[in-house]
Formats: structure tokens, sequence, C-alpha cells
């Protein structure tokens, strides 16, 4: 887009660069701009497809606006890596709390065998005679 290519050979260009799902769409949308679609319908349509809301949504928006679509789409991209980012974060801290329960009962018989039972055999027989 930084490039001045029209808004069809660009979405073309993805489409040829990522694999199905979003390809298809991509190419659908670059299909119908090619052929005088309306370009707020396109947009709309990307907006209601999962991974394609913030590529449609900066479209819409710098045709409504007249802001640079580059720009838009940089930024668009910077929230994606951020909301992808913290999903990954999350199923990390996730992993670790779900770790905690199956570490706890590998190490639980044997803080008993080593640490309580010594020291319970060791009371009871200075309780002996």
């Amino acid at each position: 887009m930084r490039a001045g290519h029209p808004a069809e050979v660009a979405l073309a260009s993805v489409a040829g660069a990522v694999g199905p799902p979003l390809a298809d769409e991509l190419g659908v949308a670059s299909a119908r701009l090619a052929v005088g679609v309306e370009p707020s319908a396109v947009w709309q349509r990307l907006r209601r497809e999962p991974g394609l809301d913030g590529l449609g949504r900066a479209f819409a928006l710098a045709e409504r606006s007249g802001m640079p679509v580059a720009r838009l789409l940089e930024r668009a991209a910077d929230d994606a890596r951020r909301e992808r980012s913290a999903a990954a974060a999350g199923v990390a801290r996730a992993v670790g709390v779900r770790t905690a329960a199956p570490l706890g009962l590998c190490f639980l018989p044997a803080f008993f065998l080593v640490g309580v039972a010594p020291t319970v055999i060791g009371a009871l027989s200075s309780l002996l005679p």
C-alpha cells in the first residue's frame, strides 16, 4: 500500500503469501474490488471474517476519513500482534498453574518419606523404653 498499489493488487499479493482460509477470503475481496464492487461492501465483508476484522476496519476508516491506509494497516497489525502476545502470555500462565498439582503429587510422597517419616520414627523411638 505504501508503494501506491491499489487495494485489489495488495490484497492479491497478500493472498498469495498466506495460506487458507485467509488466502481464500483475501482473494475473493481482491476479485470483488477488481470487478468494481463497492469498496465499502468489500470492507464490511472483511470485518465479519475472524482474523481479517482489523484489515476491514482499517480500509473502511481510510475510505471514510481519507487517512493513509498504510498507516492504519500498520496500527492494525500492531494491535493484532499485541493481542496475540497477550493470548500467548495467558496460555503460558495457565500452563504453570495446571502443572502445579501434578508436580505437587509427585513430590508429596518423597517429602513424607524423606522429611516426615524419619521425624515421626525418631519421635516414636524416643518414647519407647
